[in-house]
């Protein structure tokens, strides 16, 4: 499992944006949200790897849209509120959740959860197929957000 998420994540990377981040960053989001934001990206990491990974194969195109078009960013940004709500909630930071939002996250989980699995298993195809002894050397990041493995 530790050759997955040093085959997925990469937290120096400067390019890591997401949508909340990309909310954040253009004002639409408060600090606290925010922060918890943060805490529970890192729960995913530690505890769901695969739903986290396949969240950011689909979200990298999506903020790309975001800082280009303003009217992007409001439809997402409606889209989202019900979700950072439920999270923000999760996370203690607030007294109530959005029984929407809670809806979205379970809908969510599965559905990148799939994408996640998928990838992984396409990486571990690619890393049997080019005969790769190791997924822990990491060298740059392909058009999908993921990094390429090397001998």
């Amino acid at each position: 499992m530790g050759e997955w998420r040093e085959l997925i994540f990469d937290r120096k990377s400067s390019d890591e944006k997401v949508i909340c981040a990309e909310l954040h960053r253009q004002g639409l989001m408060t600090d606290e949200i925010y922060l918890a934001d943060e805490n529970f990206g890192l729960y995913l990491r530690k505890e769901h790897p695969k739903v986290l990974a396949g969240y950011h194969v689909w979200v990298r195109p999506v903020v790309k849209l975001m800082q280009r078009y303003q009217t992007v960013t409001m439809l997402v940004r409606k889209i989202a509120e019900p979700w950072t709500q439920q999270m923000a909630y999760r996370m203690g930071v607030i007294s109530h959740g959005s029984f929407i939002g809670m809806l979205m996250m379970k809908v969510g989980f599965v559905f990148c959860g799939i994408i996640g699995v998928v990838v992984y298993f396409w990486w571990m195809f690619l890393v049997l197929l080019l005969g790769v002894k190791s997924v822990n050397i990491i060298t740059k990041r392909n058009a999908s957000g993921l990094r390429k493995v090397a001998k």
